[in-house]
């Protein structure tokens, strides 16, 4: 979809609008943060209103999720490792580029009428039939690579994005179940579907379902490894969740010095993790 388009179907851009101006409103009626946040919950759990927010977070969420399956994003380099390691024995292709494009012409997704498709820029339409020209590759971790492995074996290129769909939409159930825990709310609550609805349609969430990438799982490992070791419970599963995130993605190894200066036990569990998967992945 179009910026424009993409923005006015966004439910987490109207309730930042609605918060700014109530916000406003509360300045000059000397009302302070937590009156202000009060008021845009309230009308924001009206069901119209709710209502109208799930719909156009569920809508980008499946519009992104289709989207997703037509044309690769940042999986492809999961499914470019892969045939190269199950052809050659090595996780980077010496041709990704033309790996891609034999692969994409036979998914067909190279061929679709990208121009002609209702909220496709012809800047967008333009990168999505010539993927392969703007590939780049050795941006995921190895051991990311070689879990995608056994998937592309068993199911093909377009396994691994429906795999890290799952994933993703899990994800984002765990990141709103830590935050209404936190905030001591029900699931059977219209604010927990208010919540549920402004992490699903948040830009960031929406981009990664797009893109097939694993930075949503790899955000709910970090919050759950944060959120159990805050509780002072499960140190192993603190350490297990945040070490394997640190696998996964180069920016969440930012969470292994954290730990270990708060919590050791959790900290040195994970970076155990972080060093047997490089160790074994690179062996």
């Amino acid at each position: 979809m179009s910026p424009g388009v993409t923005t006015l179907l966004n439910p987490t851009v109207w309730l930042l609008v609605a918060t700014a101006l109530v916000a406003l409103a509360g300045v000059f009626r000397q009302r302070d943060a937590r009156q202000s946040l009060e008021t845009v919950v309230h009308y924001a759990c009206m069901w119209p209103v709710l209502t109208l927010l799930v719909g156009m977070a569920a809508a980008g969420v499946g519009s992104r999720a289709v989207l997703g399956f037509l044309a690769p994003g940042a999986y492809a380099e999961e499914v470019i490792a892969a045939r190269s390691f199950l052809d050659a024995r090595r996780l980077y292709s010496a041709n990704p580029r033309q790996e891609l494009e034999e692969w994409s012409s036979g998914s067909g997704a190279a061929r679709l009428p990208w121009a002609s498709v209702p909220g496709i820029s012809p800047c967008q339409a333009s990168a999505l039939s010539d993927r392969a020209r703007f590939y780049t590759n050795h941006a995921h971790t190895p051991m990311l690579l070689l879990a995608g492995v056994p998937i592309v074996m068993a199911s093909g290129g377009h396994g691994v994005y429906a795999t890290l769909l799952l994933l993703s939409l899990l994800a984002v159930l765990a990141m709103v179940a830590v935050l209404l825990e936190r905030a001591g709310l029900a699931w059977r609550s219209r604010p927990a579907l208010l919540v549920l609805a402004a992490i699903a349609g948040w830009q960031p969430v929406l981009a990664g379902i797009r893109q097939g990438d694993a930075v949503l799982p790899v955000a709910a490992l970090v919050a759950l490894a944060w959120h159990l070791a805050a509780r002072h419970v499960r140190g192993g599963r603190a350490g297990l969740a945040a070490g394997i995130a640190a696998c996964l993605t180069v920016p969440a190894i930012g969470i292994l010095p954290a730990l270990l200066r708060t919590w050791r036990r959790a900290g040195t569990l994970a970076v155990l993790v972080f060093v047997t998967g490089a160790v074994v992945t690179i062996g």
